[in-house]
């Protein structure tokens, strides 16, 4: 039995992705015909690409991600497993999209930015610098306005590795700490 989760919010569609397969459910993956993949691209199971989308070479997306309507995800880029990358979001070279993110239509996001896990990127942002896990970033440039209050991030298994991982090896997963504060989380 093959499936596709149809269902924007990421939280909701890792659920019932988890439920599905613990039923012995597999998944489809769904590219529109007027989608434009590179050759090269890895594209896990259950995720769709929707029409006018454009993935260019060497980009990784992992499970259960949407990218919708008209979004474009450069060269390089890595999608973590749950993203729902929104209509007409733009993605430069090398950037970095972790579990369960939300980029919202017509975000910009520059080349070799890392977001973590659980992120909200609001409508329309512009996204110039890093942002951390579990955060409501909006505006232009991007900033955290807010924590993000999903019940997902309850569920996020974090690193306690605080080093700064190079680009090579940088995993969304940071640890946020319970205790972090709004304003630490601004700087």
């Amino acid at each position: 039995h093959y499936m596709i989760i149809a269902v924007g919010n990421c939280e909701v569609r890792l659920e019932l992705a988890a439920a599905a397969q613990a039923h012995g459910f597999h998944f489809a993956t769904a590219i529109h015909p007027s989608a434009i993949v590179a050759s090269d691209v890895e594209i896990g199971d259950g995720t769709v690409i929707a029409a006018g989308a454009v993935v260019n070479p060497g980009a990784h997306i992992g499970a259960q991600v949407i990218v919708n309507t008209s979004a474009t995800v450069a060269h390089e880029c890595v999608i973590h497993d749950g993203a729902h990358i929104g209509p007409g979001a733009r993605m430069g070279g090398n950037v970095v999209i972790g579990k369960g993110t939300w980029v919202a239509i017509g975000a910009t996001l520059i080349d070799r930015i890392k977001v973590g896990e659980g992120v909200i990127i609001g409508a329309g942002a512009v996204v110039t610098r890093d942002i951390t896990s579990g955060v409501v970033a909006y505006g232009v440039p991007a900033r955290a306005i807010r924590m993000n209050d999903s019940r997902f991030l309850s569920k996020v298994e974090h690193t306690s590795d605080k080093r700064r991982p190079s680009s090579d090896d940088w995993s969304p997963t940071e640890d946020r700490g319970s205790s972090k504060e709004l304003s630490q989380i601004l700087e």
